[in-house]
């Protein structure tokens, strides 16, 4: 479960409190309060605040003891208890010379929330302190605070550049049209990194304004930065006034470049993005022609299916196999004779991408294939032709499926009772009850299970026998499947 803001605020406030507290690192200025007085009196104020609503004016009080650890524990404590409220008395710690406390002042002012914050929020975003400005920052985008923008915007000129990334991800996480001119600017950032990200930022706004700003950074020596144009283009639409610059990406000397061609036409497919992925397919570089696989797979571009195709006589297993499967995807029927014939392709991975394939197209003439990946040497390869010849759903598929029941590998057994129970045949359904009535016990828990996912009251008897059955796992699954009967 995800933790909420508050919680996670209150954490972070927490650990530099407790962090605070040791003696090593306590605050050394003379004026501090010994590591062991101070927490006991840190103690002291949480036993005062459980107390309620009548502790906020000692809680008030301790806002200005000596003590760093003591006023940051009063900071969070003040406002538990006082709510809302609190903002007046906490707002001006936000410039606490202790860097503990301000941070502690400025999670409670998120906390709190109100219009009163805003203020001495922006007095934070503008602190002295680097990590002032830094957590200050990072809090404003847990918090989705579109009133900071402004503020945010200005910190993408700060001399650090942990700042300037801070600012720039809060801005990428309000998301809001207001963001698009500080973003714009942070392209120009002298970090390759930090532009990237502004570039990345960019993508979910769909703001094509930014199109003339990424052709002008599609020529920056940095590959970083050239990856990010290559992967926002298609995101703003821009593969028709911008093919050009895309197809020379394509080609770029930097793998991570032409990848991010790949990656973002699949994020955001493009009918202009068919030809110049169909000419990825023969790159170098074998990630970057699987990433076009997976590309095209998206595409609604007809073409897109024949370029996969090619692709299945690719030298490396693992793009033949993503381009099957990736054809399985599209439905590409008219591909599935090109499919059938790598049934003997040297590469296990491929062959079990054939059959699940195959079984997605539903064809009953793909059924001898099927007959053929039954009877692989390989058991991934043989559950997957058991799946996908009851996929195809036929009663000839039957005997197909049936070499799986008395298959040595337990996976494959397993397999063939999850597809008996795709095949909608009364013979099916008397298979899964012999399998549920003798062999070994995961076989015959899966079959009980089956028979429960089907309903059938045919097998009403034999479920209440095994509802006794001396092994619990049994009885249970026997269970369950006469409550999924109704019997």
């Amino acid at each position: 479960m995800t933790t909420p803001p508050r919680e996670r605020r209150l954490s972070a406030a927490l650990a530099v409190l407790a962090l605070s507290l040791s003696p090593a690192l306590a605050d050394p200025a003379p004026a501090e309060v010994p590591g062991k007085e101070s927490g006991s009196r840190v103690r002291e104020l949480r036993a005062l605040a459980a107390k309620g609503p009548q502790s906020a004016p000692s809680l008030v009080a301790a806002l200005k003891d000596p003590s760093a650890s003591v006023r940051a524990a009063a900071v969070q404590l003040l406002a538990s208890v006082k709510k809302r409220p609190a903002v007046a008395d906490i707002a001006p710690l936000v410039s606490d010379p202790d860097e503990i406390v301000a941070v502690a002042a400025v999670g409670a002012l998120f906390d709190l929330g109100g219009e009163a914050t805003l203020a001495p929020l922006r007095r934070a975003l503008a602190s002295p302190s680097e990590r002032v400005r830094k957590e200050t920052a990072s809090y404003a985008g847990v918090a989705r605070d579109a009133r900071l923008v402004p503020e945010l915007g200005a910190l993408l000129s700060d001399e650090s550049i942990t700042v300037r990334r801070t600012a720039l991800e809060s801005l990428r996480a309000i998301g809001e049209p207001s963001t698009f001119p500080f973003l714009m600017a942070a392209t120009g950032d002298k970090d390759g990194s930090t532009a990237a990200s502004a570039i990345s930022a960019l993508e979910p706004l769909h703001d094509p304004r930014a199109l003339p700003r990424l052709a002008q950074l599609g020529g920056s020596t940095d590959p970083v930065v050239r990856a990010a144009v290559a992967h926002a283009i298609p995101a703003l639409g821009g593969m028709a006034s911008q093919s050009a610059l895309v197809g020379k990406l394509s080609q770029d000397p930097d793998p991570a470049v032409r990848a991010a061609v790949a990656t973002g036409l699949r994020d955001a497919p493009a009918s202009e993005g068919a030809g110049v992925l169909a000419k990825l397919l023969s790159d170098k570089q074998t990630t970057v022609r699987r990433l076009a696989v997976q590309a095209l797979r998206e595409q609604k571009d007809p073409k897109a299916s024949a370029a996969l195709a090619g692709a299945t006589a690719d030298a490396d297993e693992n793009v033949r196999a993503s381009a099957v499967l990736a054809l399985g995807t599209r439905g590409a029927k008219d591909q599935a004779d090109t499919i059938a014939a790598l049934a003997k392709d040297p590469s296990e991975r491929v062959r079990c991408a054939v059959a699940s394939t195959l079984g997605d197209f539903a064809r009953p003439k793909d059924l001898a294939t099927m007959g053929t990946l039954a009877e692989d040497s390989s058991a991934t390869v043989r559950a997957a032709a058991v799946v996908g010849a009851a996929q195809i759903g036929s009663a000839a598929a039957l005997p197909v499926v049936d070499r799986g029941m008395k298959d040595a590998d337990v996976v494959v057994r397993l397999e063939t009772v999850r597809a008996l129970g795709l095949l909608n045949l009364p013979e099916a359904l008397d298979r899964l009850r012999q399998l549920a009535a003798s062999g070994d016990l995961g076989t015959r828990v899966a079959a009980v299970e089956q028979l429960g996912l089907r309903k059938d009251k045919g097998s009403v008897t034999l479920l209440r026998k095994l509802a006794q059955d001396p092994v619990e796992r049994l009885r249970s699954a026997a269970r369950h499947a006469l409550d999924a009967i109704g019997a």
